[in-house]
């Protein structure tokens, strides 16, 4: 059987979606820092690509920014910003 890129489409946005319910449920556990930002580690397999959606869902909702943060010595996380 032929893959469509019609399957491929519909497999990132589910993969976009799954990162979205682990990225509400580590939210709803968090609290804001002192600069009113949420701060928390990239789940693992996301990639730019599903950020950049991701990104525009939080914002639709209310979120000023979300940022995908890189450092050579922390790492990547992500930051929430309200």
């Amino acid at each position: 059987m032929a893959i469509s890129p019609k399957l491929l489409d519909e497999k990132f946005m589910n993969e976009v979606s799954s990162f979205e319910k682990t990225l509400d449920g580590l939210l709803a556990c968090s609290k804001f820092d002192g600069n009113k930002t949420v701060q928390m580690n990239i789940p693992s397999n996301m990639n730019q690509s599903h950020f950049q959606i991701l990104k525009e869902r939080y914002k639709a909702v209310g979120w000023n920014d979300v940022v995908w943060n890189s450092d050579q010595r922390e790492g990547d996380w992500l930051s929430f910003k309200a």
